[in-house]
C-alpha cells in the first residue's frame, strides 16, 4: 500500500465508471494523461461501479449542470495511478493521481432529459480495447 493513501483503503481492480463533462474529455484528446476538472483541489479521480449507481450520481451532483456528459468506462488495472475503495460499499473508487487515456475502454454519452436529470448510459462514442470480459454494469466479470 502506498503510504500516501488512507490507510483503511482496498485496492480496486476491474472496470468501473467515471463522469466527464464531454468538453473536458475532448479537451484532453490526444494526450495521455487525463484529470477532471476538480482534481487539484480533490486530489484524486471520483469512479463508480455499475451502470445505475452511476445514473445515481449523477442525479446526486450533475443536475443543475446543463453541459453534456460522458461515461468513461475505466480499467482500473491500466489507469497509472492506484485505485482504491474507501466506501464500506466498495463501489466508489478513488484514482490517486492521473489516469492514463489508454485505460479508458469505452466512452458513452449520457442520456438527459429536459430538466437534467440523467436518465442512462447511452450510445458508444469511441471504444478503445474493449473485452469481452466486461459486462453492462462496469465491472469485470469475475
Amino acid at each position: 500500500m502506498n503510504p500516501i493513501l488512507p490507510s483503511k483503503a482496498v485496492d480496486a481492480t476491474g472496470l468501473t465508471w467515471h463522469l466527464s463533462p464531454e468538453a473536458h474529455w475532448a479537451a484532453h484528446a490526444g494526450k495521455a494523461r487525463y484529470t477532471p476538472e476538480h482534481f487539484a483541489e480533490e486530489g484524486f479521480i471520483h469512479c463508480t461501479d455499475g451502470d445505475e449507481r452511476l445514473i445515481e450520481v449523477g442525479n446526486r451532483y450533475y443536475t443543475a449542470d446543463p453541459r453534456p456528459f460522458l461515461a468513461l468506462q475505466v480499467d482500473l488495472d491500466a489507469a497509472g495511478s492506484p485505485a482504491i475503495y474507501e466506501d464500506p460499499e466498495q463501489v466508489y473508487p478513488h484514482i490517486y493521481g492521473a489516469l492514463d487515456t489508454s485505460a479508458v475502454r469505452q466512452v458513452r454519452r449520457i442520456v438527459r432529459a429536459a430538466d437534467g436529470t440523467f436518465l442512462g448510459i447511452g450510445e458508444v462514442v469511441e471504444t478503445s480495447g474493449v473485452s469481452d470480459s466486461s459486462d453492462s454494469e462496469g465491472r469485470e466479470r469475475r
